[in-house]
């Protein structure tokens, strides 16, 4: 698809859960593993995959009707390094990672996960990431723009350089507010045309096809 926007991008930050990560399937295992111990209803995949992108407390209060904070605590004591070890990149993403690092672009994640960056390191992410960023920062979560912002400001680019990878309308409008340039996957739960509708400038199958599409308009490296 070609791309509908004039810019010589510097750098590309991306959403992790679904961008570059599937993690669905991971979460909702666990997720259940904590309702079969708190006397909670199970969920479905299906019921998961419509809290993608979310806060991880509001997931919990969508996908369970209520919410208590002794849930996240106990999901993180005792499931959180089960989902770490169940996560797999999204296929291509690590090739689509390296290939535009050869560019010369710099590139970052922002997230509303929490120590987002201790998850990209396990998966050997982060040598190839520029920074990090995640609720773990105490800046207010996406769609608000601190954390992507911030970002930009420790990748050392403008928003007029970047371009912001998501799967979510929570994404494109995170970037909109930030000035900068929406991209669309659509391995998450939003289809093509609604992530258009969310302010998509451009939208893809998957990360794997971003190289291709942007690398004419790269002019570093």
């Amino acid at each position: 698809m070609k791309a509908k926007f004039d810019l010589s991008p510097r750098g590309v930050v991306f959403d992790f859960d679904m961008t570059l990560v599937d993690s669905s399937h991971a979460v909702t295992h666990c997720l259940n593993l904590l309702a079969e111990e708190e006397g909670l209803r199970p969920i479905t995949h299906q019921d998961l995959m419509g809290t993608i992108g979310l806060p991880f407390d509001l997931s919990l209060r969508r996908l369970f009707g209520g919410y208590d904070p002794r849930w996240v605590e106990a999901y993180r004591s005792r499931y959180r390094h089960l989902e770490h070890s169940m996560i797999r990149p999204i296929e291509g993403a690590l090739a689509a990672l390296e290939a535009l690092k050869a560019m010369g672009l710099r590139l970052g994640v922002v997230s509303n996960r929490n120590m987002v960056g201790v998850v990209a390191q396990r998966m050997g992410l982060m040598e190839l990431l520029d920074v990090a960023i995640g609720l773990e920062s105490g800046l207010p979560a996406k769609p608000e723009p601190d954390m992507l912002l911030e970002a930009l400001s420790r990748m050392g680019i403008s928003p007029e350089e970047a371009l912001y990878v998501g799967d979510t309308d929570v994404d494109m409008e995170c970037a909109l507010r930030a000035k900068v340039v929406p991209v669309g996957v659509a391995t998450g739960p939003f289809r093509p045309e609604e992530l258009q509708s969310a302010g998509a400038r451009l939208v893809l199958g998957s990360v794997a096809d971003l190289p291709g599409t942007i690398g004419p308009l790269v002019k570093v490296g």
